[in-house]
């Protein structure tokens, strides 16, 4: 699938409202991840499970906030931090 994201803190909150949408209605949860990024777009590759198989802890996340959002890289990684809603 195809994310626009013309920068990376937009590229993060759309890769996760994609997973916690994918969990409302799929039942699923990304095992695997694999993006490549574009000029103003992520493709993005998920392998999925069903979280009947899968043990659950927690609150079931409902949605992303852009509140202290943010999103550092440079040659040895990326580092970034987000604030999920349940």
């Amino acid at each position: 699938m195809d994310l626009a994201a013309p920068t990376d803190e937009d590229a993060l909150v759309a890769l996760l409202d994609e997973v916690i949408y994918l969990l409302d209605t799929e039942c699923a949860v990304p095992l695997a991840v694999h993006v490549e990024p574009g000029p103003n777009s992520v493709r993005v590759q998920l392998h999925l499970a069903a979280v009947d198989g899968i043990e659950l802890t927690g609150a079931v996340p409902k949605a992303v906030t852009l509140h202290d959002l943010h999103v550092t890289g440079g040659p040895d990684g990326w580092c970034c931090g987000v604030t999920v809603d349940v």
